[in-house]
């Protein structure tokens, strides 16, 4: 089927290093090719490097931007993940167990319930196990998901 459709092994070796480049073309002027013009953009040292951050708003998370850091001179990625919107209030929360999914950040929770222990980290899925004692004063073990530094999931663990 392949080879009628004259897919052979030098046409998948040809994807193969230009699918290396692209991922290799992570920068900034690709982010505005692709993206457009930012919402805003802001320039600040990161690990004593310049770097400019580009900020992106989705009509689906009006309480975050997407930003987007690249190092000044080449302009390549160092970064991306959202950000709460300087506008927008954090909700309050007791228990990790009232967490809601798509309005917490990492920081956020890490600052609430912190430390946060490492599980699973995939750039840019990040997984944590942390404990916080209820009203009750039993200790709770809960896991927390996030992608691009958003909350994606969280669920307590039994019997941990």
């Amino acid at each position: 089927m392949l080879r009628e459709r004259l897919i052979n092994r030098d046409a998948g070796d040809r994807v193969s290093e230009e699918l290396k480049l692209v991922e290799l073309r992570r920068t900034l002027e690709n982010v505005r090719s692709l993206a457009g013009k930012p919402e805003r953009e802001e320039s600040r040292w990161l690990d004593g490097q310049r770097c400019t951050a580009l900020f992106y708003r989705f009509p689906e998370w009006p309480e975050f931007d997407f930003e987007i850091v690249g190092e000044s001179s080449f302009g390549l990625w160092v970064d991306a993940g959202f950000v709460r919107r300087a506008d927008s209030e954090l909700p309050r929360v007791e228990s990790p167990g009232e967490l809601r999914v798509w309005k917490h950040l990492v920081g956020e929770v890490r600052d609430r319930f912190g430390p946060l222990q490492e599980a699973d980290l995939w750039p840019p899925y990040e997984q944590y196990v942390t404990e916080h004692r209820g009203v009750d004063g039993v200790p709770r073990q809960y896991s927390v998901q996030f992608s691009w530094r958003l909350l994606q999931r969280t669920s307590e663990l039994e019997g941990e």
